[in-house]
């Protein structure tokens, strides 16, 4: 998802072959994708952030600015149309996921809830969203 979130957010993406010629349809895609997928109603908020498990400090800062930035009222432009409530998702995904504490309550939370699901973030084949595709 990392690399989902540099092309929604317009920034090159490493190993991607430089001047494609079709880079706002690749935007556009990453940014449906960013709204049906990561900000679908439920989702998770590793999912929320694009983050898996043991994700690092770095790249809770660097998704979090990118989603901001793509879905704040005050930073959209060209009448994107994003979820009611997206910003507001993302800074709570964020307060959550960047306290320890926070984390692990969250974490114990969602980990008795999802033990009870047929697929869920409890087993280590599951820990992906990239499973489902």
């Amino acid at each position: 998802s990392h690399d989902v979130l540099l092309l929604a957010a317009g920034r090159p993406v490493p190993g991607l072959a430089p001047g494609l010629t079709d880079m706002p349809r690749l935007k556009r895609a990453a940014c449906f994708f960013v709204r049906t997928a990561m900000l679908r109603p439920g989702a998770d908020h590793y999912t929320v952030l694009g983050l898996e498990y043991g994700f690092s400090k770095s790249s809770l800062r660097l998704h979090y600015r990118m989603l901001i930035r793509l879905t704040h009222p005050d930073f959209v432009g060209n009448g994107e149309a994003w979820p009611t409530g997206s910003a507001t998702r993302i800074n709570l995904a964020h307060d959550v996921l960047s306290s320890a504490t926070l984390q692990a309550d969250y974490d114990r939370k969602t980990q008795n809830f999802a033990s009870a699901q047929p697929c869920c973030r409890a087993s280590s084949a599951c820990r992906s969203w990239q499973h489902i595709f």
